[in-house]
């Protein structure tokens, strides 16, 4: 009997690319997890500006404690927080005390003054003690001695992908809000360097522009800058009609003192957003919370706007819903980039770099966008057979499980080779995902925190060796 499969799968491309002996590595829906090597002159315009430094092994080490407080860092606690803590311990200690021993006005007010006293203590050890980093000119340097590599490699990335699936894109304008030393700029201009003709970088801090300035000038304070039309400023454009073709703001929202003044700032930069609206941060807890709030307040923001043109996710998400990572398994959707770390002090190694993001595209979603599903576990390979975990664009998380007989050859190499953050090139039927009476060899499921636990240790060592 012949068994006729349920789902549909997009591969014109895939069986083209086959036919011509090519990398299933270098397909449209994949974005390379390569190492990518910051250029030679970018690392001489680092060791220049770093050459007045006498004592490069404190630099070093103090750049390495600098980036690991920079992981650790939470946003700055809600007023609603505070309280709840505050009235949470008040109630343990109402608790633990009995009512007859305030039965005097001297005894509540000698209990009330205790309490205040333990209150505070109680705050300081539980509540995040948040507050803004100063960008010094040293400061400035462990910056750009310890991060700029990781987020050259993170950038790198992004703007892959939007030059992979956007070949046409060709942006004139770059916003740049929280510049720091300038790694958009070094790394944008690979891509679209011949036709960006404005670059405006918006940071705070006076030396990080310096900074920004001396790595285009090959560390020469009093250079000429080699692109026309860079602008640096320290505050946002006061008009909302100026736009920009890319809007980026990357590792830049813990610096906000409150909810209220973050979102309105992100809400200016979506007004100057003509095309696309990136935002990278942390690819840790706090920082996909970070990435959360930002992703639905432009959503639910854009979608109450009477003059809006519509705005959909470009990447990572294949929907515009709440993230169904967070929803099931309460674990922050991150990816990782590979990077060099700059051989200063000690030999250049390969480092990894884990960050969350969101990139949103002025207008509606084209009703001939595939919305291809992304892979966001480590493809769990074993004989005959590879699992893909991923997220599709009906906002569930489910995992299918390729193997030759039941998908084809071209098929299950193709689910072998993609990475984490990659896009698989199929799209299911609606029939083949709401029915589970699957066979044993074709199982697509709904995801469950189950599966999210950590892989053995020999897959994770199959994984690190291949990558």
């Amino acid at each position: 009997m012949l068994v006729v499969p349920r789902y549909f799968v997009l591969l014109k491309r895939i069986t083209e690319t086959f036919m011509m002996n090519m990398n299933v590595h270098k397909l449209p829906n994949t974005v390379s997890l390569f190492v990518p090597e910051m250029k030679k002159d970018l690392h001489d315009e680092i060791f220049n500006k770093m050459k007045d430094d006498t004592n490069m092994k404190n630099l070093s080490n103090d750049s390495t404690a600098f980036c690991r407080y920079i992981k650790a860092r939470h946003p700055p606690p809600t007023l609603d927080e505070i309280k709840f803590k505050e009235k949470e311990y008040i109630n343990k200690i109402l608790e633990k005390n009995d009512p007859s021993d305030l039965n005097t006005e001297k005894n509540v007010s000698r209990f009330k003054i205790t309490l205040k006293k333990k209150l505070e203590f109680a705050l300081k050890q539980s509540v995040y003690a948040w507050k803004p980093i100063e960008f010094t000119s040293y400061v400035g340097k462990q910056y750009l001695l310890n991060r700029m590599p990781a987020e050259y490699a993170v950038l790198n990335r992004i703007f892959l992908e939007i030059s992979n699936r956007c070949p046409e894109f060709t942006p004139s304008s770059l916003l740049d809000f929280g510049s720091g030393v300038g790694t958009v700029t070094s790394v944008i201009r690979k891509y679209w360097g011949n036709s960006i003709i404005e670059y405006f970088n918006v940071d705070s801090s006076p030396e990080m522009h310096k900074i920004a300035k001396m790595m285009l000038t090959g560390g020469d304070p009093e250079g000429t800058l080699p692109i026309k039309h860079v602008f640096y400023r320290q505050f946002l454009p006061s008009r909302t009609n100026i736009k920009y073709d890319i809007v980026v703001c990357s590792y830049s929202l813990f610096e906000f003192s409150n909810t209220e003044i973050r979102l309105q700032t992100l809400l200016k930069l979506w007004n100057n957003t003509n095309d696309f609206f990136i935002i990278v941060e942390q690819g840790t807890t706090q920082g996909f919370k970070l990435i959360e709030e930002a992703r639905n307040f432009i959503v639910q923001t854009d979608a109450l706007s009477e003059y809006s043109s519509g705005v959909h996710i470009f990447s990572p998400c294949p929907h515009e819903t709440d993230c169904p990572q967070v929803k099931f398994t309460e674990k922050p959707c991150c990816f990782r980039a590979h990077y060099f770390s700059l051989p200063i002090s000690k030999r250049s190694t390969i480092l990894t770099e884990y960050y969350s993001y969101v990139i949103f595209k002025k207008g509606k979603r084209p009703s001939n966008d595939p919305a291809w599903p992304r892979v966001i576990r480590p493809v769990y390979k074993r004989k005959k057979r590879a699992t893909c975990h991923l997220c599709t664009k009906d906002c569930k998380l489910r995992t299918l499980v390729f193997t030759k007989n039941k998908h084809g050859l071209t098929n299950y190499h193709v689910a072998r080779s993609v990475k984490v953050g990659d896009r698989l090139p199929m799209t299911f039927s609606e029939c083949f995902l709401e029915d589970l009476d699957y066979d044993a060899d074709t199982e697509v499921h709904d995801v469950s925190e189950e599966d999210f636990s950590d892989y053995d240790d020999e897959t994770e060592h199959e994984f690190n060796e291949k990558n």
